[in-house]
């Protein structure tokens, strides 16, 4: 029996978590990159999202060369998480502790993702021969 109730458990977890993730790419295609409100999904839904976003902007950026916009368009998003003043009312401010955290996460998602663009620039225009006219 708890076998049983412990299995539908998980299959409700997962359907709940697939709908919210649906929910946040339809919210973030709906927005700008990054305009998500981080208070109403959960960090791992916001991470993921956010995955799924850059390997489709990368994708998009790949096939029009437009690296340098996703890497500028990166950065301008990585310096509005940087830069919002969460001030919690005190230790029992636990919304605002959360929401600070989840704003420390996706900073740290936007620096790798900008590290991995970056090497891939750099490797990108290192590999780059001219064409010579013989």
């Amino acid at each position: 029996m708890f076998q049983t109730w412990l299995s539908k458990l998980a299959t409700e977890m997962k359907q709940t978590l697939t709908e919210l993730l649906k929910q946040c790419l339809r919210d973030a295609k709906s927005g700008r990159f990054g305009g998500l409100d981080p208070n109403k999904y959960p960090s791992q839904i916001l991470c993921l999202c956010e995955m799924v976003q850059f390997t489709e902007r990368c994708e998009e950026a790949l096939g029009s060369h437009g690296l340098q916009n996703l890497h500028a368009d990166m950065e301008q998003q990585l310096e509005s998480y940087t830069s919002v003043d969460i001030t919690s009312s005190g230790q029992g401010d636990v919304d605002a502790q959360v929401l600070e955290l989840k704003l420390k996460v996706r900073a740290r998602l936007f620096t790798q993702k900008i590290a991995l663009t970056t090497k891939y620039f750099n490797s990108y225009k290192s590999t780059k021969k001219p064409k010579c006219n013989n």
